[in-house]
């Protein structure tokens, strides 16, 4: 069981102002002693708007920690403030956070309002009794206004402080993601994978959407991110050998044959030099008919042992988990499908993590280097709700060459259909860049079956394919022949060569 910490509704109101930066901007009104019974409280509520008034900020709980330090102010005042900051406090969802703080607001404000129209009552003072009757109405309807999001005006440093977040997304091991959602086109460092965001890769089964889910995962920590991914299919040993593979580099069939001191060692060697430390990567296998309410819960259940949300949700895969509420009617697939696309991403969003999820392609889009959002299986709700959308595809050539075409179809944050070729390793369950070699291995390869395919086939009707001899158009050599379908696969693959 969780530790309980003794709180009163002042102190929390405190606490919400120190150290949550979604709601301490709309709490400028709870920032009056005469709100607050506790004598230590009035205290640091006087302090607080000192700081204000001189810095013209928000302060932040350690500068009034060591301010407080150094004032020769009370040191319960200072043992007070500890006690409401303490980090062990356990994660309370923000609507019941929000809900108790209007009810403070609301019941203190309101009886401040009373007592001074009761003054004004004895004091026969009609101007001012009416003066407080907008005042108490006001303040019975007070309320966060949560919901109705972002003023211009109003809310300028909230939104800028938001938009420098979302500017440094976490980025991915591969190279066009991070540069298809840079945020500063200037900026190469500033694209990845946005908080408050989800992403979904779209392949066919069995291509290998959880090896780019896990190595990207991989990736994460090495940057010292934390990362809590949800299983679905395989077991937690599975994906842990999977992952373990990826971080050590031993084939992931030979990983457990390592001592534990071996493998932690390789492990904890790959996190990126300046960065403080190695990431978590937290591995809990769930039903398949799981829920996100159910995911929530191991999300608050983290916080409550780290005391901060993980950075990135993966949950391998979206598709085959149930949303909150199962609909019963004919359009109950796509309804299901949005849910759940929906309801993942909101968790996202109230947590501040990047959310990173697959699902599957239909039979329509099985082998097609072209397949697009129209072949997603289930539900036409993913597409719409999820904001990247990055398809893993391979033709029997690339599969040779282990490699990946990828094709970003949807992005809020940058280009949309562009394509990029990536590179993995079964054994390793790496993914990774192809180089500009690889690249030209397999269109020559493409080149070369094409050319033994005339020669066995005999074809009849001429076409001139491929520029520049066929390495990059990826056709045959000039006044080479070919059947219908391979002049299809040409043409298709012409299509997406043009691209670079």
């Amino acid at each position: 069981m969780a530790a309980v910490y003794d709180l009163t509704r002042e102190d929390l109101v405190l606490r919400t102002y120190l150290m949550d930066f979604d709601i301490a901007p709309k709490m400028v009104s709870f920032l009056d002693d005469k709100l607050y019974s506790d004598a230590t409280n009035k205290t640091l509520i006087g302090i607080i708007r000192k700081f204000i008034r001189k810095y013209n900020r928000r302060p932040q709980a350690q500068e009034l920690i060591v301010g407080l330090a150094n004032s020769g102010l009370s040191e319960t005042a200072r043992q007070k403030l500890l006690a409401i900051c303490n980090a062990e406090v356990p994660y309370m969802k923000q609507d019941y956070v929000i809900t108790l703080l209007e009810n403070f607001y609301q019941e203190k404000a309101t009886e401040n309002a009373l007592r001074d129209a009761a003054t004004a009552l004895y004091d026969n003072d009609t101007e001012k009794i009416r003066d407080l009757l907008p005042v108490l109405r006001d303040r019975l309807n007070f309320s966060l206004h949560m919901g109705l999001g972002l003023d211009l005006v109003e809310d300028i440093e909230e939104a800028q402080r938001r938009l420098k977040e979302m500017s440094h997304p976490i980025r991915s091991a591969i190279g066009p993601i991070n540069q298809y959602t840079a945020q500063v086109k200037t900026d190469p460092n500033s694209g990845g994978y946005p908080r408050k965001t989800m992403t979904l890769f779209v392949g066919q089964p069995n291509v290998g959407k959880s090896l780019v889910m896990g190595s990207d995962a991989c990736n994460f920590i090495r940057y010292g991110y934390d990362v809590l991914y949800i299983s679905l299919e395989l077991s937690e040993e599975y994906v842990w050998r999977r992952l373990a593979a990826n971080l050590t580099g031993v084939p992931q069939y030979e990983v457990a044959d390592l001592s534990v001191d071996e493998c932690r060692k390789l492990i904890e060697n790959t996190k990126i030099p300046g960065v403080e430390r190695l990431g978590r990567l937290k591995v809990i296998r769930m039903k398949t008919t799981t829920t996100p309410a159910e995911i929530e819960a191991r999300v608050d259940q983290f916080y409550s042992i780290y005391k901060k949300n993980p950075d990135v949700l993966v949950v391998d895969y979206i598709g085959i988990m149930k949303p909150n509420r199962t609909h019963r009617t004919m359009e109950s697939m796509y309804l299901d499908g949005q849910e759940k696309a929906e309801q993942i991403r909101e968790l996202c969003i109230d947590r501040n993590m990047v959310g990173i999820s697959a699902v599957q392609f239909n039979r329509s889009g099985y082998s097609r280097l072209d397949a697009g959002l129209e072949s997603v299986s289930g539900s036409a709700g993913f597409a719409e709700t999820a904001d990247i959308m990055i398809t893993i595809t391979r033709d029997d050539l690339l599969k040779k060459q282990n490699m990946y075409a990828n094709f970003v179809k949807k992005n809020r944050f940058g280009e949309n259909e562009v394509m990029f070729y990536t590179k993995y390793d079964y054994n390793t369950m790496r993914w990774y860049d192809a180089t500009t070699d690889d690249i030209a291995a397999y269109t020559d390869a493409l080149t070369q079956a094409q050319i033994a395919a005339e020669a066995t086939n005999g074809m009849n009707q001429n076409i001139r394919v491929g520029t520049g001899g066929g390495n990059r158009g990826g056709g045959a050599p000039r006044g080479q022949k070919l059947n219908d379908k391979q002049q299809a696969a040409v043409a298709s693959m012409q299509s997406i060569y043009s691209q670079f």
